[in-house]
């Protein structure tokens, strides 16, 4: 009685682990088998992506893609990042990330009041070296008389002795005064060109020390947004550091990187289009192409080309046009990706290089 229950129990055990595995082997079954139908369906290429958005634009209608100068990038703002030549104490920045600047505009101000007590200082060597300036030009003044007297009385002491009514004493004491004379005026001379060089001293002393003073206000070069703000008011920045970072919304440009033989046709100066991504297919920038990279360089790995064992590749530099930015100041970020295509024409000009262009 007592050993039936047990028999049963032994054998029910069994059986649930036998259904436990038989669940397990056919759900590991059915996993490889959606993993392999996954991994057999075909992932487009990243050309091959872009060459939809490509064809979508109608872009590469009737065309051959591996010869169409067309390149992907991003959009690039040209960046200022304007930093203190001077060392010195932020009073202030008037300027927040995101706000808009004109050219001039007073963005940070830098303790002055030691350059200023400076200032004063040099103002009082100034004024002590030009007066000693001249007083140095009224000794020669002086000098220049008295070499005029003394060679007058040389003359009249040679024509006395000529006369017998001088002595030869006397003439030689009136040739030594002579002598003397001109020694002094010489002097004199050398004094005032050396006054004169501490006044010309002194002031350049001040003029460094108004330039200080000036770089104590750091201006804005340009009309553009604020990108980022590195100091608060009452840090202490060294020379050269970093205070704020512009960016010009009316230089925007992108780099393409081009193949041999979509480089064919490309010439510095040649109207191209700019195509952000997420744009409407029919709305473009108009641009230019204002560099072409003298030599080759290996593809970038971010760049999609159309032949993918493209090792080598131009650098070129197309720039949106000034007037439809200046239209449009706040409608582009950098870093956004985009295409752009160089528009190619009838008789179009051997590449040219600008060397000039960054």
């Amino acid at each position: 009685m007592f050993g039936q229950p047990l028999l049963a129990q032994h054998q029910t055990g069994p059986r649930i682990r036998f259904r436990a595995a038989l669940v397990a082997a056919v759900f590991c079954a059915s996993w490889i088998g959606s993993s392999v139908a996954a991994d057999t369906t075909e992932t487009p290429t990243p050309w091959q992506r872009l060459k939809a958005r490509l064809i979508e634009r109608g872009w590469l209608r009737g065309q051959t893609a591996e010869h169409v100068p067309i390149g992907n990038g991003r959009l690039e703002l040209r960046q200022y990042d304007l930093a203190s030549k001077i060392p010195g104490k932020v009073i202030s920045v008037t300027v927040r990330e995101g706000d808009w600047v004109e050219k001039d505009q007073l963005l940070v101000t830098l303790d002055s009041n030691e350059l200023k007590a400076q200032r004063e200082a040099l103002e009082a060597q100034v004024t002590v070296a030009e007066r000693a300036y001249a007083e140095a030009q009224a000794a020669r003044r002086k000098a220049a008389a008295d070499l005029e007297l003394a060679r007058a009385s040389y003359q009249r002491t040679q024509e006395l002795r000529q006369q017998k009514f001088a002595s030869a004493d006397q003439l030689d004491r009136a040739r030594t005064a002579w002598i003397n004379a001109q020694t002094a005026l010489d002097l004199a001379e050398k004094r005032v060109a050396l006054a004169a060089a501490q006044v010309d001293a002194a002031k350049a002393q001040l003029n460094v020390i108004d330039s200080k003073l000036a770089d104590t206000q750091v201006l804005s070069p340009i009309a553009g947004r604020v990108l980022k703000r590195y100091v608060l008011p009452g840090e202490v920045v060294p020379a050269g550091a970093t205070l704020i970072s512009l960016v010009d919304p009316l230089d925007l440009y992108i780099d393409i990187f081009l193949t041999p033989a979509q480089m064919r046709d490309v010439a510095l100066g040649q109207p191209a289009e700019i195509a952000p991504e997420g744009w409407p297919a029919d709305r473009v920038i108009p641009a230019r192409v204002v560099f072409v990279s003298p030599e080759a360089q290996f593809t970038p790995k971010f760049v999609e080309t159309a032949d993918e064992r493209a090792k080598l590749s131009f650098r070129v530099r197309v720039a949106a046009d000034a007037q439809w930015l200046a239209q449009h100041r706040d409608a582009l970020f950098g870093g956004l990706p985009a295409v752009a295509r160089i528009l190619v024409t009838e008789g179009t000009a051997k590449p040219r290089h600008d060397d000039d262009a960054r």
